[in-house]
């Protein structure tokens, strides 16, 4: 594997757009009268308001609009247009999972669905990815994290890769330098370097057999996309990471943290990508709360706000960050019976992957299956219609951008 920008083809992209196509003589366009003469800031604004998918397709029909379309400043512009486009068929989730072995073999999959056809329930009709990752050999080890609607992954625990599943582009990175430890991710954008970066926590360490917890060591490496290398920055002291990635919100990283000499104190610690470094100011929202007595906690992200789960009895309480940075600010947005799953499933984390624009419909991945819970008529889970899958699974949603990893 070297340091190499690579673009893969979409079936919708071999085939030609209608302007290239040919016309029959009962078509309008076969009277020979010229089209009108559009212009191009006005061609701009609704090339601005098209899906990727139709934006690939038009780059082959002319020149020009190739120029513009390939453009990373439209990319960026096209970016923004969709933030703010409320469109759900722009918003989709990959999941990567391997099944059960059987006869000392195991099948990976690696598939991309629309959280539209989740919720109408037509997922059972749509197609199971759009495009394959080429160099998916084995089952990704790693999801570490989506970003205008990059996602980096890993398929060897120090080879991380950034890809574009909507353009097919991805981005292979060098090797993480002596990393003959445990890995933990992130990937994020900083604002004001306007780049994109990965970032690994290498746990130089044998937590379980250190005599003295002070002396754990972890190195911290930043890539930033456009390079090509790792560089070395300064870490942290006397805290554990729990969390497999780091979720990125507010030109941050962040990870659940354990206190060194003390596990059963969790903190947030976060990572500013733009200065490069690191504070734990953050407290979970279950801090100086006796009364709560947590089994689990995990990180997400819902709707832009940094997530923490905490499992408790036989409820699970989603609470989000509406003020990044102030603790004040924890809001419980769900709370999930277990009581309400299937009896064989209940009790099993299950890792939030998406949140509706209304907040009332949460998607859920637990124990290789995808379910919907929603508030409504006092709390009901749906199934996804993507059967379970017998393996271990990881998910993560994205939305669909032009942005290159290059």
């Amino acid at each position: 594997m070297g340091d190499t920008t690579t673009t893969t083809t979409t079936d919708d992209e071999d085939q030609p757009p209608t302007s290239k196509r040919h016309l029959s003589s009962s078509s309008s366009i076969s009277d020979h009268r010229p089209l009108p003469n559009i212009p191009f800031d006005i061609v701009a604004k609704i090339l601005l308001n098209l899906p990727v998918k139709s934006l690939l397709r038009f780059k082959s029909t002319c020149k020009s609009w190739n120029e513009f379309i390939s453009d990373p400043q439209f990319a960026k512009d096209h970016l923004r247009a969709s933030a703010s486009d409320p469109n759900p068929n722009r918003n989709r989730f990959l999941v990567t999972f391997k099944t059960l072995r059987i006869n000392n073999e195991s099948q990976p999959y690696l598939r991309d669905y629309s959280i539209s056809s989740v919720l109408d329930g037509s997922v059972a009709t749509a197609a199971p990815a759009r495009n394959k990752f080429p160099c998916l050999e084995s089952r990704t080890k790693f999801l570490c994290g989506s970003c205008d609607g990059m996602i980096c992954m890993a398929t060897n625990p120090s080879w991380p890769i950034v890809w574009n599943p909507s353009t097919g582009k991805f981005k292979e990175l060098p090797p993480v330098s002596a990393a003959d430890g445990g890995l933990v991710y992130g990937f994020g954008y900083d604002h004001i370097g306007d780049g994109y970066k990965v970032v690994a926590t290498l746990d130089l360490s044998n937590i379980r057999l250190a005599a003295n917890r002070n002396d754990y060591q972890f190195d911290n490496f930043v890539y930033t996309l456009g390079t090509d290398s790792w560089r070395q920055i300064h870490g942290f002291a006397g805290l554990v990471v729990k969390d497999s990635s780091g979720k990125f919100v507010n030109g941050t990283l962040n990870w659940l943290a354990c206190d060194a000499n003390n596990l059963a104190v969790v903190r947030v610690l976060s990572l500013d990508l733009a200065t490069e470094q690191y504070q734990t100011l953050i407290i979970t929202p279950v801090e100086g709360r006796p009364d709560i007595e947590v089994r689990w906690l995990r990180s997400a992200v819902l709707k832009g706000c940094l997530c923490i789960v905490a499992e408790r009895d036989m409820v699970a309480d989603y609470f989000v960050m509406k003020e990044y940075g102030n603790a004040g600010s924890w809001t419980l947005m769900f709370r999930i019976p277990y009581a309400n799953v299937l009896p064989e499933f209940f009790s099993f984390h299950m890792a939030p992957i998406w949140v509706s624009e209304e907040g009332d419909e949460i998607l859920l991945a637990y124990l290789g299956m995808l379910s919907v819970y929603s508030t409504r008529n006092g709390g009901s889970f749906k199934a996804a219609g993507i059967g379970l899958f017998r393996g271990s699974m990881l998910a993560a949603a994205y939305t669909e951008t032009l942005m290159s990893p290059s």
